[in-house]
């Protein structure tokens, strides 16, 4: 085992050279806040962040707070953060939890410290203003935020209390403290991350349940999404009823005078409306809007909504007695009763336009220090497929797109950290699925090749298969494929594969736009219901392009080509369109040959080098499938020429696009085999008085020997 470090880290790159990788910003004890900010209003007040608070310094020389929960930070933040003097935060979850210990009283910190050492051992102790003190453990499996509060309430009416952080919340590892004004210390030495030792969430809740014993008027251990025992259903609510409900209870630090209390109102809503969650956070905005007592950050309360799981404790029927006790004119519970409720789910495509409900007198507006303090987008596969998105991946037929879109399915299905070099991020416990609509029994094959491939032995439950067709042109089937999903799955989808787009839209003109917005919108409805993204397999049409309308690529989030000669090795993969961020590049992939048992066998993709070149050997296999292609070009009276007015037929370009030549590189070889008597120009016909390349020496011929380059 390493020894620790001699002094307490203080630098981003320091922490993250130990395995801290999820690291963030804190705004400093003395930073100057933007007015704009809502942590503006907090300044000087009990209330006050800075010193504890993510956030960053813009261009004006002010902090601003941001929507860090779902940042990664990369090498550029991190020299970037360190040039802003911020603190440091390092992120919970992902195996990594914070026993925060939040008391003035030094008789009971002992006590909790000598809990933590029965249970525990001897921890990673962080202290910025004794003797309140944190530790620092890794856990087995997942384990929601939990506390137990103690002692007399203060004047602003919290307690003292033991929290255990986890996913969603983070810790301070380096920095001033906002009250002693002195450096956070870690009085027994921080540990890099794979040393810091593994315990079970049962160790963990033991460890509280000791504690309730021992601290002065203790509470229950009280749980965030901590419903487990709670029939999840019977928390739900009409959303009419529930929308009524929220517009009558006040906002007021009289009723909601804790962060607690906010948050407790937050997951109610949520509990209530779960399968229209983005009504349920508009309701949930709204509502923190009219705050009588400050200004709420927009960007903070959607991060916390997100953080925001169930199981949950309270819902519909909670919301509907708090509307009524605190104003009884505008809901009376009892009403509700002698509603209609609906059973069925609202209508895919409204029949005549709806008058817009008024939200609130004024439109909320972002100015240029929100708009630029913003995180960079979220991708659930980095450069490819943004979190929340609708996009498309299109080819001829043949070309491997669905052996693709499989292979990146499976990466996130099976909880691999990247796809081909590209950084894989979806949560645990959540699925992929996958609309087989076309051709779904060869799947079989298909997954048990990627599965050989892989090194997979285990068959994940996160990937589910629909092996029918899914009209997404009928509300009635789109209102049956959220009631699978959401029923039957048991886990929120990170990615719905709908292959092929044709198959989803039976009977459609797939030219008329008219007809392609309607299937465009029920793409954004799955989009939007599970917080996912959608990805639509398409075909290219004669011209090479994306077949149907124009609406399709318009409306895709992102839109990949994929090209690949029927018999080539190797295809390219183009990224056309990426609609907030870079496009216009591309990657080549080969198709591996798998051989199962039986004489059976499929294919599987990966991802080449970008170029052949000095540092990667030309071996003689791709050598013999160059000149393979190049013979059968012959045979078929097409050959490969020198140049040609059809670039198709360049021999060099061929070798570019279907074996991932540089061209450099490609008319390298060429001119090696002419030298070397493999090929020769010649005249293919006397009648055409085409020329190009003829084979006249194969390769398989003359065995070269194994690892020899023919570049050398």
């Amino acid at each position: 085992m390493n020894a620790p470090f001699a002094r307490s880290p203080s630098r981003f790159d320091e922490f993250f050279a130990m395995g801290f990788a999820r690291l963030v910003p804190v705004i400093p004890h003395d930073a100057p806040i933007s007015v704009k900010s809502s942590l503006f209003s907090r300044v000087g007040t009990s209330q006050d962040g800075r010193g504890k608070t993510p956030g960053v310094r813009g261009n004006d020389g002010l902090w601003y707070s941001f929507d860090w929960t779902k940042h990664e930070a990369d090498a550029r933040d991190l020299t970037r953060w360190q040039a802003m003097s911020a603190g440091v935060g390092v992120k919970m979850g992902a195996g990594l939890y914070f026993i925060d210990a939040d008391t003035m009283d030094k008789l009971l910190a002992a006590n909790i410290h000598m809990t933590v050492v029965k249970h525990f051992g001897v921890l990673c102790c962080r202290v910025g203003n004794f003797p309140k003190a944190g530790y620092l453990i890794r856990l087995s499996a997942p384990l929601n935020y939990m506390r137990i509060d103690f002692g007399p309430a203060n004047a602003a009416g919290t307690f003292e209390r033991v929290e255990i952080l986890g996913e969603g919340k983070q810790a301070v590892f380096a920095g001033t403290h906002p009250k002693t004004k002195l450096p956070y210390t870690w009085v027994t030495p921080l540990v890099p991350f794979d040393q810091v030792p593994v315990f079970s969430p049962a160790q963990v809740i033991a460890f509280l349940d000791e504690l309730r014993t021992i601290l002065p008027a203790a509470t229950k251990v009280i749980t965030e999404g901590g419903g487990a025992d709670v029939p999840q259903a019977s928390l739900k609510g009409d959303l009419d009823t529930v929308r009524k409900a929220v517009k009558a209870t006040p906002n007021t630090s009289k009723t909601f005078g804790t962060r607690e209390a906010y948050r407790d109102f937050g997951y109610a809503i949520k509990a209530a409306l779960p399968e229209q969650e983005p009504e349920a956070f508009e309701l949930f905005q709204e509502w923190c809007d009219r705050w009588q007592d400050g200004t709420n950050d927009p960007a903070i309360v959607a991060a916390d909504w997100r953080r925001m799981r169930g199981p949950y404790r309270r819902g519909a029927s909670w919301l509907f007695e708090l509307a009524e006790q605190e104003n009884p004119e505008a809901f009376k519970n009892v009403d509700r009763f002698f509603d209609v409720i609906p059973d069925e789910a609202e209508p895919l495509f409204d029949t005549a336009p709806a008058t817009p409900e008024a939200k609130t007198d004024t439109y909320p507006i972002l100015r240029i220090g929100d708009i630029v303090n913003r995180p960079p987008p979220i991708y659930l596969i980095k450069r490819h497929f943004p979190e929340i998105s609708v996009g498309f991946l299109y080819a001829a037929p043949g070309a491997g797109k669905t052996f693709l879109a499989l292979d990146a399915a499976l990466h996130i299905a099976y909880a691999l950290p990247a796809w081909h070099g590209d950084a894989i991020k979806a949560e645990a416990g959540t699925a992929v699925v996958y609309i087989a609509a076309e051709g779904s029994f060869g799947f079989r094959n298909r997954i048990l090749a990627w599965l050989q491939k892989r090194n997979q032995t285990v068959h994940s439950d996160r990937f589910v298969m629909i092996e029918r067709t899914i009209d997404f042109m009928e509300a009635g089937d789109i209102d049956r494929l959220l009631r699978t999903v959401s029923s039957v799955i048991g886990a929120r989808p990170v990615l719905i594969v709908v292959d092929t787009v044709s198959q989803a839209i039976p009977g459609a003109d797939e030219n008329l736009q008219k007809e392609m917005t309607l299937f465009v919108k029920a793409c954004n409805r799955v989009k939007e219901t599970f917080r996912c993204a959608v990805l639509g397999i398409h075909h290219a049409g004669k011209n090479g392009d994306m077949r149907g309308s124009t609406v399709l690529r318009g409306a895709g989030d992102f839109v990949f080509r994929l090209d690949r000669k029927e018999g080539a090795s190797v295809g390219r993969l183009w990224c056309e369109k990426q609609k907030d961020g870079p496009d216009g590049w591309s990657e080549p992939y080969r198709f591996d040959h798998v051989s199962l048992d039986a004489g059976e066998s499929s294919w599987v993709p990966e991802r080449c080098e970008q170029s052949i070149g000095p540092d990667k050997a030309l071996t003689p296999v791709l050598a013999i499938e160059v000149l393979g292609a190049m013979a059968s070009a012959w045979s078929a009276g097409e050959p490969w020429g020198r140049t040609y007015r059809s670039r198709e037929l360049m021999a060099s370009r061929r070798m570019v696009e279907d074996f991932d030549f540089s061209m450099e590189k490609a008319e390298q070889m060429i001119g090696f085999w002419i030298a070397s008597g493999d090929i020769v120009e010649a005249t293919h016909s006397a009648k055409t008085k085409r020329k190009g390349f003829q084979v006249v020496r194969r390769l398989d011929v003359a065995p070269v020997e194994a690892g020899t380059s023919l570049f050398d």
